[in-house]
C-alpha cells in the first residue's frame, strides 16, 4: 500500500534527482540534510529511508548525509538560515521557531483558517505545499521549498481538567 508519506517522499526524490542531472553521471553527489530533532525521532527515520531510496534510484550517485540534533546549522530557529547560507543543502524545521519572520506562512497556524473538512495534517500539508510557490516564495528568498506540512490545531493534555483560562494559571506549557 502506498501511503501519502511514500508519495511525498517519491515526489521529493524525483525532484532531487531531476535537480542533479547536470552533475557528472559518474561522480556521486552528497546532499547535507540537517534537522533539529534527536537521532531517534521519526523524522530521522524517514530521512534515512528517503536517503536509501535516493541511493537506490540513482544507482549510488546521490547520497544523503543527515545531521540530526542541530549538529550542523543549529537549533530549529537557525535551520532556515543554515540552508540559505549554504551550510546545508536541505533543512527541516518549523516556522513556529521563527515567529514574525515568515508572516504569510504563519497564517496557516491561526485558528479557523482551514474548513472543518480540511483540517487533517495530510490535507493541510498538501494545500500548503501547493500554494507555496505562488504565495510563500517571496518571504523564503534564497530557499527552495520542497515540501511543507502543518498539523491540526494543537490540544492541551493535562492531568486536571482545563476548562477556562484561569485553569492554566501556574501550569508549565510545552509547545511541540
Amino acid at each position: 500500500m502506498i501511503t501519502r508519506r511514500k508519495v511525498n517522499f517519491g515526489i521529493a526524490s524525483a525532484a532531487a534527482l531531476a535537480s542533479t542531472r547536470s552533475f557528472a553521471q559518474t561522480q556521486p553527489v552528497e546532499l547535507k540534510v540537517a534537522h533539529y530533532n534527536p537521532p531517534n525521532h521519526t523524522c530521522q527515520k524517514y530521512l534515512v529511508a528517503w536517503g536509501e531510496q535516493l541511493d537506490k534510484l540513482s544507482n549510488g550517485r546521490l547520497k544523503l548525509t543527515i545531521y540530526p540534533s542541530g549538529q550542523l546549522g543549529g537549533g530549529a530557529n537557525r535551520q532556515f538560515d543554515s540552508c540559505r547560507n549554504g551550510i546545508v543543502d536541505i533543512a527541516l524545521t518549523i516556522h513556529g521557531a521563527t515567529p514574525g519572520r515568515y508572516s504569510t506562512t504563519e497564517l496557516v497556524t491561526l485558528p479557523f483558517v482551514s474548513p472543518a473538512a480540511g483540517t487533517s495534517s495530510e490535507i493541510c500539508g498538501k494545500r500548503l505545499s501547493e500554494i507555496a510557490p505562488t504565495y510563500l516564495a517571496q518571504e523564503h528568498q534564497g530557499l527552495k521549498i520542497l515540501w511543507m506540512a502543518t498539523i491540526p490545531p494543537l490540544k492541551f493534555l493535562s492531568m486536571k481538567p482545563l476548562r477556562t483560562i484561569a485553569d492554566f494559571k501556574g501550569l508549565k506549557i510545552r509547545y511541540a
